[in-house]
């Protein structure tokens, strides 16, 4: 609502027993929440409905190509990115999604930082990204991202700029549900940042460091996670997983 929502539309397309959902608007309890979050909405409307959405300078980059390639062998890269958006909005940092068309046409120079997880990108987003990150942006990779172009060939342009040689992206296991079910899929590795461990699921890719760069979080058996170096007047994090 706080992001230049407008109007709520909530509403079901019958017959129950043909409905994805299985027939989630007979529960009237959803109802009455529905009812009860309008009733708190309205006393800021006056407030909300003229507001703007601030500026965001973060940028999620999403690969039409990924989804492409990925398409029936692996969903892992499109929930990443789905919870990359989640983990910068709950910490209330405005964010924005950009296709590979915005990028190729230098809407990313509006941007600071920008997020991209998927093996594919096209040739000419990776170019202008390898540009943008010379010129100050702070680029964030996961693993296997712009490995491969929008034909699913090796892509070997952003991999002369990264501070890793990254090997080859292993999926460890594919995941081909919807959200809900993303519980289904097991820890494969683990990686230590600091205090901080964190699960690796699906993918995961070796690095080794190039030199000067910075080794942030390492998996259990100890091999880099998360490096950091600068590029350029920019700045990019390299993540060996998820």
């Amino acid at each position: 609502v706080a992001r230049g929502i407008k109007t709520l539309n909530n509403f079901y397309y019958g017959p129950y027993w043909g409905g994805h959902e299985g027939g989630w608007y007979l529960k009237t309890e959803n109802w009455f929440a529905n009812a009860e979050l309008i009733h708190e909405i309205g006393g800021a409307e006056d407030l909300l409905y003229s507001a703007k959405p601030v500026k965001a300078d973060v940028a999620i980059l999403y690969s039409s190509s990924t989804d492409i390639w990925t398409l029936g062998r692996n969903y892992a890269y499109g929930f990443d990115r789905m919870h990359t958006w989640l983990a910068l909005t709950h910490a209330q940092i405005p964010v924005d999604i950009l296709s590979e068309r915005d990028v190729e046409d230098g809407v990313l120079d509006n941007y600071k930082v920008c997020y991209f997880s998927g093996p594919n990108i096209t040739k000419k987003a990776a170019n202008k990204l390898e540009e943008w990150l010379n010129n100050g942006g702070t680029l964030v990779l996961t693993a296997g991202a712009g490995t491969k172009d929008e034909y699913n060939q090796q892509l070997t342009l952003l991999e002369k700029v990264l501070p890793v040689n990254r090997g080859s992206t292993e999926e460890l296991q594919n995941y081909l549900s919807s959200g809900r079910y993303l519980d289904t899929l097991g820890a494969k590795d683990n990686v230590s940042i600091g205090n901080t461990s964190l699960e690796v699921l699906s993918v995961r890719q070796k690095m080794t460091p190039k030199a000067g760069a910075e080794v942030l979080g390492a998996f259990r058996d100890g091999s880099p996670a998360v490096v950091r170096d600068t590029v350029g007047a920019g700045t990019v994090y390299c993540y060996g997983f998820l």
